[in-house]
C-alpha cells in the first residue's frame, strides 16, 4: 500500500505502484473540494490505497482526459477512453472512465494492466474432470463455445490458452479484439477502432466471407455481433467468444435474448460454456494470518473455479423448447457439469481458500 506521508505522491507514481502490485484497477473519487481517495483492486478487492490532495488531483484528471481524448475541459463529462501511461517498464495502455456524481464530484477509475498468463490450458487451474471436458470441445470441428464470468474472472486468459491449443500450421486462425490482449503466433489479429469504422459488426460481417477455421471475437456485446458469431459457428468454423452471464447455463439464455435468433438456431450453434470465477488463495507465507506481505488481508493471488457445459442432445433439446433455466441447469448436471460449489472442494481440501471466501464470491450453495 502506497504511503501519503511527505512528500505527497503523484498520480503517476501511484499508478506505477498499483500496476507493480498487481492490482487489475485503480478508483479515485474525487470530492466537491476537489480532494481524492484512492483504492486499489487486488486479488478481486477493493483496498485503501492512497489520498490525494486537490492541487494533485485536478492536474492528474486533467492529463488523463485529454490524453484519451475525452477534452481538457475543467467541468467533468461522462466518458470511457484508453490512453498510454508511461511507466518504469515501458508503455502501457490503459482504460479510463470518468462518472460524475449526483453528490457532486467524480469518480474516476483506471483499468490496469494485468499479469499476461501465457501458459496453456494445463497451467490454469482446471480439475481433471473439467479440463477433459474443456478438450472435448475444442476438439469439435465446429461451432460457438462461450467463456463467461465477471469482469477481471480471466476469461480471456481462458480463451486465448484455448486458441494456443485449437490454432496450428494447417489452420486459418483469427481473432477480432477490442482490445488485442496478446500476440497470438500464427493467429491474423484484428482490433477493432470503432472511430475508424471498424467495428465488430463490420469486421464480422467480413469474415462471414473468409476462409478461415478458428475465430476469437474478444466479446459478444450486442445484437450484430451475437448473430455473426452464430452464423459464422453454423457455417462450418470453431468460434470462440466472450459473453457476461452469472452461470454456464445463463449465457446460453443470454445469448437467446442478445441474438434475437430463434430457440433452435441458438441451440445448433452452441457447443458448450466455460463459466469461471476467481476465490482469492490463502497466502502461503503467513498461512492466512495476514502480514505485510499480503497487505494484512491473509491472501495473495487468485485460484480459478469452473462449470463447463457440453451441449449434447438431451441439453439442446431442452433449449429448443425454451425450458426454464433450472431445467437446463438440472439437464446439464446430470450431463456431468459440477457447479461452483463442487468444484470449490478441491481447493477447500488443499487449504488453498476458506469457507469464508467461497461464500463471497458463490453465495451459500
Amino acid at each position: 500500500m502506497t504511503s501519503t506521508s511527505s512528500p505527497t505522491p503523484t498520480w503517476e507514481q501511484l499508478v506505477d505502484t498499483a500496476i507493480a502490485a498487481g492490482a487489475s484497477d485503480l478508483h479515485m473519487h474525487v470530492d466537491q473540494d476537489g480532494n481524492a481517495t484512492v483504492r486499489a483492486r487486488l486479488d478481486g478487492v477493493l483496498v485503501p490505497w492512497a489520498t490525494l490532495p486537490a492541487r494533485v488531483v485536478g492536474p492528474a484528471v486533467t492529463r488523463m482526459k485529454a490524453a484519451a481524448n475525452l477534452g481538457t475541459n475543467a467541468a467533468v463529462l461522462i466518458g470511457e477512453g484508453r490512453y498510454r501511461h508511461h511507466g518504469p517498464d515501458g508503455p502501457v495502455d490503459l482504460r479510463l472512465t470518468v462518472t460524475p456524481l449526483v453528490a457532486g464530484g467524480s469518480k474516476v477509475a483506471l483499468r490496469l494492466p494485468t499479469v499476461d498468463v501465457h501458459g496453456g490450458l494445463d497451467e490454469l487451474g482446471f480439475s481433471p474432470q473439467n479440463l477433459a471436458r474443456v478438450r472435448r470441445l475444442l476438439a469439435l470441428p465446429d461451432g460457438l463455445i462461450l467463456a463467461t464470468g465477471p469482469v477481471g474472472a480471466g476469461k480471456s486468459t481462458t480463451l486465448l490458452a484455448a486458441l494456443a491449443e485449437v490454432g496450428g500450421p494447417g489452420r486459418s486462425v483469427v481473432t477480432v479484439e477490442d482490445p488485442v490482449e496478446r500476440v497470438v503466433p500464427g493467429a491474423d489479429q484484428v482490433e477493432v477502432r470503432e472511430a475508424a469504422g471498424l467495428t465488430y459488426e463490420h469486421i464480422l460481417r467480413s469474415l462471414l466471407r473468409m476462409d478461415l477455421d478458428v475465430l476469437l471475437v474478444g466479446e459478444i456485446r450486442d445484437r450484430q455481433t451475437a448473430v455473426h458469431a452464430v452464423q459464422i459457428a453454423k457455417a462450418g468454423r470453431l468460434v470462440l467468444s466472450t459473453l457476461h452471464s452469472a452461470s454456464a447455463v445463463g449465457a446460453v439464455q443470454r445469448l437467446h435474448e442478445l441474438s434475437g435468433l430463434g430457440a433452435l438456431e441458438v441451440a445448433e450453434s452452441v457447443q458448450g460454456v466455460i463459466s469461471q470465477r476467481l476465490l482469492r488463495r490463502v497466502h502461503a507465507d503467513c498461512a492466512g494470518a495476514g502480514c505485510a506481505g499480503c497487505l494484512r488481508t491473509g491472501f495473495s493471488g487468485r485460484i480459478p473455479v469452473h462449470q463447463v457445459l457440453v451441449v449434447d442432445a438431451a441439453l439442446r433439446e431442452a433449449m429448443v423448447r425454451r425450458a426454464p433455466a433450472t431445467e437446463l441447469d438440472q439437464v446439464a448436471r446430470s450431463a456431468g457439469m459440477r457447479t461452483f460449489h463442487e468444484d470449490a472442494t478441491r481447493w477447500l481440501a488443499a487449504g488453498a481458500t476458506t469457507q469464508d471466501e467461497v461464500r463471497r464470491v458463490l453465495g451459500h450453495g
